[in-house]
């Protein structure tokens, strides 16, 4: 950090050489006095000759570009599995009455959950074939196998996790 003298765009138009001689001058006298200001305009020089070399229209070398994609990839994978591809139909915020049930598509896990308020609970419908499927809440509520639906009714509001084969998904439910 400079001094309180000279402020950092000063410096930077001395190292561009964007200032009046006079001024030159003065900047120059003040480093042979200020151990401060020296260090960190040689500092600032040096970054601003580093970054010199890079050219705006600098392109990444294919192996980091094909190492990035495949870093994005797995993230959205990750993403996918745990989260699922969640679509409400309709949105909360447009329900007509508070029965109005929601669907859930996970394209990922390969189900889709079908969420109906009722007074103080919900009910909860699973559809697609699943050989291995585990819904806990704050305990194991069902393990074992989906032939093409199942449905589960008076579940209290909270936070549930569908575990299958395929992954997981966590949502929350609050009416």
């Amino acid at each position: 950090m400079f001094c309180h003298e000279y402020d950092l765009s000063l410096w930077l138009a001395y190292l561009e050489k964007r200032l009046d001689t006079t001024t030159i001058h003065t900047l120059e006298n003040h480093l042979q006095n200020c151990p401060l200001c020296l260090s960190e305009l040689l500092e600032l020089n040096r970054i601003s000759t580093r970054m010199s070399v890079l050219s705006p229209t600098h392109n990444p070398s294919p192996p980091l570009v094909d190492h990035f994609s495949l870093v994005l990839q797995k993230a959205q994978e990750a993403i996918d599995t745990l989260f699922g591809h969640l679509t409400p139909l309709p949105l909360p915020a447009t329900r007509s009455t508070p029965s109005t049930p929601w669907q859930y598509t996970s394209q990922s896990l390969q189900l889709t959950l079908l969420i109906t308020p009722q007074e103080t609970s919900f009910s909860l419908t699973l559809s697609g074939p699943h050989a291995n499927f585990s819904l806990w809440g704050e305990k194991p509520i069902f393990h074992g196998s989906i032939q093409d639906s199942l449905t589960l009714t008076n579940l209290p509001p909270g936070t549930y996790t569908l575990i299958t084969d395929k992954g997981k998904l966590s949502f929350s439910i609050v009416l």
